[in-house]
């Protein structure tokens, strides 16, 4: 009995010794791997270049597979549509500017929901594509040909328009609110962004084109051309000189206002020539003989910058500058 009491209290004073020596063990063990998580952290901010490694080929591959997709597979689905807000790819590029292929996706989707909508008929998807391409990319001519001839169309223009002209015209703005979105899918900022592009190609063609405000009188010969410089040199007005003389009767009740003229809309190289090379207010000194007849003219007015008619100008700048297409 007494021997096995004394081998109890042997063994539960091993068993303490064991377990002191666990507790002892457990907690260098703890020491250690606490050192060691310490130095992966420290040396995870010593070292950003892996993670920076990761995210870059991430992006990489999510490119090459989006670009796949658009250029070999011509793909255009809501799925690439959101990876192209990622992935900006360039539908075409024009010198150093890109066209990117989101804002083509985004013009093409507006004209199907109308055919759609209207039950028209539809065009291929390449069709429209070609199509919606090259409208963008003469929108691109035309902001650049605003710029090279001074012409602004600011914030302002394009709320004036939308209001004068979109809103009041058609029932109120929460009335053209629900027919663009249900015409064309597209919301009250899409539709300025529109506005805004057709403003800029109207006033390239009204204010950038060069013209001069044109007063004219046509008369039956160099005689009477001669006889008019000389009654309008000595205090007669221009517009009485024109009611009393001119043979054309659009300009003679106006008193010989025609009023802005481009370039591009006359024939004769010669009148063009002396017209836009007149100072402003001044007489000619002999009556022209132009594609009217002899003429007296004055001009009242200059303004613009593009010296050739508004599509040669658009043949010219296209012809003289890179564009590549990466969509086909």
């Amino acid at each position: 009995m007494k021997f096995n009491l004394f081998n109890k209290k042997k063994k539960a004073k091993n068993q303490g010794k064991r377990d002191g020596r666990f507790l002892r063990m457990r907690k260098k063990i703890k020491g250690c791997y606490d050192k060691y998580i310490s130095f992966k952290a420290v040396q995870s901010l010593e070292k950003p270049w892996f993670t920076i490694w990761v995210i870059l080929i991430l992006y990489l591959l999510g490119l090459i597979g989006t670009s796949v997709s658009v250029y070999s597979f011509k793909v255009n689905s809501p799925g690439v549509r959101l990876l192209l807000k990622i992935f900006p790819l360039p539908a075409v590029i024009i010198d150093s500017q890109a066209v990117p292929v989101d804002e083509v996706y985004e013009r093409m989707e507006y004209i199907q929901n109308f055919n759609q909508v209207s039950q028209q008929e539809m065009p291929s998807e390449a069709e429209l594509r070609e199509q919606v391409m090259g409208q963008l990319i003469d929108d691109y001519f035309y902001r650049i040909g605003a710029i090279d001839a001074g012409v602004m169309v600011s914030s302002v223009d394009v709320e004036a328009v939308y209001q004068e002209k979109i809103v009041k015209e058609n029932g109120g703005e929460e009335a053209v609110k629900n027919a663009v979105e249900s015409l064309y899918g597209m919301t009250i900022a899409d539709l300025k962004r529109l506005i805004r592009v057709q403003l800029i190609k109207e006033k390239v063609a009204s204010d950038g084109l060069e013209q001069v405000d044109l007063k004219m009188i046509v008369v039956a010969d160099e005689a009477t051309g001669k006889k008019v410089i000389e009654e309008i040199s000595k205090g007669k007005s221009f517009e009485d000189g024109a009611r009393e003389y001119s043979r054309d009767e659009k300009s003679k009740g106006q008193g010989g206002a025609v009023g802005w003229v481009a370039r591009g809309q006359l024939d004769d190289p010669a009148f063009v020539e002396k017209l836009f090379t007149l100072p402003i207010g001044e007489l000619v000194k002999e009556p022209i003989n132009s594609q009217f007849g002899y003429t007296v003219v004055r001009v009242d007015g200059k303004k613009g910058q593009i010296e050739k008619s508004i599509d040669r100008w658009m043949d010219d700048l296209q012809k003289s500058t890179r564009v590549w297409r990466l969509l086909k």
